[in-house]
């Protein structure tokens, strides 16, 4: 049985030209995207905890 010509194994990544060489648009390209905003979010998180005490003096007083 021969393989359909349209199939392969073969791993080709997508890839835009951006001023400054190329970027990865496939999986490593989103898994980074993925990761800066979840950096970003943690961020948020460690301020909201860093003022959470001084929010909460001032409320009980």
């Amino acid at each position: 049985m021969g393989s359909p010509s349209g199939l392969s194994l073969d791993y080709r990544p997508s890839v835009t030209k951006k001023s400054g060489g190329f970027v990865d648009m496939g999986r490593d390209g989103r898994l980074e995207e993925r990761l800066r905003c979840l950096e970003e979010e943690r961020k948020k998180i460690d301020v909201f905890k860093r003022e959470l005490p001084l929010c909460m003096e001032l409320v009980n007083e």
